[in-house]
């Protein structure tokens, strides 16, 4: 190591500062189907909430809703959270029985170049319609 670079590392261990380091940090969140129902002749209503302790893993979240008791897997719609989580939306009008569930993928939060902060795909428990 030359003389310069032992001078820095002394000037950095005595004042305590030094180059940050990197770290990833991945925010728990869940996603819900909370109502799965008719509301109108040929039109059902779906809606439910994305959970999390970090604000910005929750809002504006879009949310993907499928009938999975047909193969393949449809996405019947997408659909984005508000500002609180909830998502709510009018779609197609499914037979009693049918199984839906919701998915929102992963997310990246804007951070700085040196930290990946994320909020992880997730994938409600199946509902059945209509629910509740």
């Amino acid at each position: 190591m030359t003389r310069g670079a032992l001078g820095l590392l002394a000037i950095l261990a005595v004042t305590g500062t030094g180059v940050a380091t990197a770290h990833n940090k991945e925010f728990s969140n869940s996603v819900v189907v909370r109502e799965a129902r008719q509301y109108a002749p040929n039109v059902d209503s779906y809606g439910g909430r994305v959970k999390s302790g970090n604000p910005r893993c929750k809002r504006h979240r879009e949310v993907q809703v499928y009938r999975v008791d047909v193969t393949p897997e449809v996405r019947l719609f997408s659909t984005r959270t508000g500002p609180n989580g909830y998502w709510r939306r009018k779609g197609p009008d499914l037979p009693n029985g049918a199984k839906v569930y919701a998915l929102i993928e992963t997310k990246v939060l804007v951070s700085t170049a040196a930290h990946d902060h994320t909020c992880p795909v997730d994938r409600s428990p199946v509902r059945t319609m209509p629910y509740p």
